[in-house]
């Protein structure tokens, strides 16, 4: 819970602002889970989950399950999709 409320808070960068009702402020984008990773790179699921506990794929934890932003697996996969052993 108390995560939650920091990554909110972090991403309201207007001291005293309100995320909800700044207009000038971008979408969030939504957050991917393993199984879509999979799905769109074709990496299978056990793999997606191995590249980020190891750090290879840039992933958010929220304790025990992963979540992929788009635009840093689409980074990611422009680079090369590089990861130590692969």
């Amino acid at each position: 819970m108390r995560l939650a409320f920091c990554v909110f808070r972090a991403l309201d960068s207007k001291p005293g602002g309100n995320m909800s009702t700044d207009a000038a402020a971008p979408p969030l984008p939504r957050l991917l889970t393993a199984d879509q990773v999979a799905e769109q790179t074709g990496i299978p699921k056990s793999r997606v989950y191995e590249l980020s506990r190891t750090g290879d794929l840039p992933a958010i934890s929220f304790g025990r399950r992963y979540r992929y932003d788009p635009n840093e697996l689409r980074s990611w996969l422009a680079s090369g999709g590089t990861a130590r052993d692969c």
